[in-house]
């Protein structure tokens, strides 16, 4: 759970609902946007981020968050991602972090 919060906000949108801009990994794919082939790697290393964001982040809404209190009390799991999932999101991290910085 302790990773749950960084996870997300770092896949978090680079531009937000308030039109903030936020130092993600969206933003760094962006602003790489020129170069063609960097680009399309970090596009697919954002996608596949992204869908690692989307099973965890119901967890991060309801208990990081904001601790709803419906959903601590029925202690159901939620939000669950197995030991290789984790593993393919650091090693897409570290490989988006990389490849950003060759630059």
């Amino acid at each position: 759970m302790a990773s749950t919060p960084p996870t997300c906000r770092v896949t978090d949108p680079w531009i937000d609902k308030f039109d903030s801009r936020n130092l993600t990994i969206g933003f760094f794919t962006n602003l790489l946007s020129r170069f063609e082939r960097l680009h399309q790697r970090l596009t697919g290393l954002q996608a596949s981020l992204e869908e690692h964001r989307e099973r965890i982040k119901n967890a991060r809404n309801k208990l990081t968050a904001h601790a709803d209190l419906e959903t601590i009390m029925a202690g159901e799991p939620i939000g669950a991602a197995t030991w290789p999932q984790w593993h393919q999101f650091w090693e897409d991290l570290r490989s988006s972090s990389r490849s950003s910085m060759r630059m």
